[in-house]
């Protein structure tokens, strides 16, 4: 009985009338319109019946079902897109925390490679000035040979 192709309930004929819905329980009670009743005490007017009634209100009927459809079919396409722009952005959140690992993993390989050129650099810096101490040392001794040389031999 409730099938929503062939009946109208107070409500949405309040609507179509610029009624309230108590208004339109009047005119049913009246007779101007006739009803049916279901099981729960509510009442359900036929499209037919209501638009004999009031004829000039079925283009309004007919207005508000292609509004209701071209509604749908635009939320429909609003709802794609939405659903396009999600799936963007889980893959730009993807590419970001992919980008993130990899410039986290370079900078621990530069803090690698830089630790391993500082520690190359002091045993290169700690060779040359113990080479050059032992040198200068070999140095200083042979000069003081070569100075006492001529007293010893005599």
């Amino acid at each position: 009985m409730t099938n929503e192709r062939n009946w109208l309930t107070c409500k949405e004929a309040g609507a179509l009338l610029n009624f309230t819905q108590r208004h339109v329980l009047n005119l049913i009670k009246k007779g101007k319109i006739s009803a049916e009743k279901d099981e729960d005490g509510k009442f359900y007017i036929q499209k037919s019946e209501f638009f004999r009634v009031y004829p000039h209100l079925m283009q309004v009927e007919i207005d508000r079902n292609s509004e209701n459809s071209v509604e749908q079919g635009v939320n429909k396409v609003l709802e794609e897109r939405i659903r396009h722009l999600q799936e963007m952005v889980d893959e730009k959140k993807k590419q970001n925390e992919f980008l993130t690992e990899q410039l986290s993993n370079f900078t621990q390989e530069k803090s690698k490679m830089l630790d391993a050129i500082n520690s190359h650099t002091r045993l290169l810096e700690f060779k040359e000035t113990s080479g050059k101490s032992h040198s200068t040392t070999v140095h200083q001794s042979d000069r003081k040979r070569l100075q006492w040389w001529p007293f010893t031999k005599s």
